[in-house]
């Protein structure tokens, strides 16, 4: 399965595989990885069962979460996304698992140009949880934008 192996892959990196190094919810590579695969696949149970095994008191609020990523998970493909990106004014974007892979997940984000360079400052060191800009992704066959924040924010706006 694609995701054990890039947990493989990824371990080296974090080593969070057998207590080597301890990771909280938030920055947990194992959790994005499993979150990404299910998300995808449509594969709640795959993600619910790791929550509730390994962050129980987590579980319930993030799987509401999930539901509410999967209702607003666009997968496009490089003309759609390019207009989404254009015409919804996004100017960043920030991915669950390295950026360059072509199955990462975008966050699509608008963000105030003062905080863009800090938002990209050094994002080719970590493999998770990259802010990349727009026209970055926009090389592949197929983009995943989790627009969740955007709908969020309309709902917000006057």
């Amino acid at each position: 399965m694609e995701h054990l192996e890039r947990i493989q892959r990824y371990n080296e990196r974090y080593k969070f595989l057998n207590g080597q190094t301890s990771y909280g919810f938030d920055f947990n590579p194992e959790r994005l990885i499993i979150r990404n695969f299910a998300l995808r696949t449509g594969d709640r149970g795959i993600y619910e069962e790791y929550l509730t095994t390994r962050f129980p008191s987590e579980a319930s609020f993030e799987l509401e979460q999930f539901d509410l990523i999967k209702t607003n998970l666009l997968r496009l493909n490089t003309y759609e996304a390019e207009r989404f990106l254009k015409d919804q004014r996004i100017n960043l974007l920030r991915s669950d698992i390295w950026y360059q892979e072509d199955d990462s997940i975008f966050t699509a984000l608008r963000v105030g140009e003062e905080d863009i360079l800090l938002l990209t400052e050094g994002m080719d060191t970590e493999i998770i949880e990259n802010h990349v800009f727009p026209e970055v992704v926009l090389n592949r066959q197929f983009v995943w934008l989790d627009t969740t924040q955007l709908a969020e924010f309309s709902q917000s706006s006057p």
